[in-house]
């Protein structure tokens, strides 16, 4: 049922040889998302780890977790446009944890990330200061 691109095939390969970590910061919230790409395959696919935190005024939070490809793009689009004009591919990653259904769409073809997005779909009650009522999302950028 999961379909792996090359792209983002080459990219978890090249990350996982060096065991590369990457801390992106939101773009407008004081959070960071890290990534550790891996190459384990899980269930019979890629999986990237991360950890999620968030601090701001309304919004303390700290998560962490295994996500798993879940597609190469998010019904509309496979690429994202950056602030510096840039695009760059994406594929996307889903983790259902203590916070609600994560989603991360992610920067695929770049040695280094640039780019990802974390949605969180049905968060819990204890996040309503970090995502809306139903979903929420930040975006993250190497800085």
């Amino acid at each position: 049922m999961f379909q792996w691109g090359i792209a983002s095939a080459i990219f978890l390969s090249s990350c996982s040889a060096i065991g590369q970590k990457v801390v992106l910061k939101a773009d407008g919230a004081p959070a960071t998302l890290s990534i550790l790409n891996s190459s384990t395959r899980t269930g019979g696919g890629k999986s990237v780890s991360y950890a999620l935190a968030i601090n701001s005024t309304d919004c303390k939070l700290t998560t962490s977790g295994v996500a798993k490809f879940y597609r190469t793009s998010d019904g509309m689009t496979d690429s994202a446009y950056l602030p510096d004009g840039d695009n760059v591919k994406t594929n996307q990653f889903i983790d259902k944890n203590a916070v609600g259904e994560t989603i991360i769409t992610m920067d695929i073809e770049s040695k280094i990330p640039k780019y990802a997005n974390v949605m969180v779909i049905n968060a819990v009650h204890r996040t309503d200061g970090c995502f809306k009522a139903k979903y929420g999302s930040y975006e993250f950028y190497r800085k």
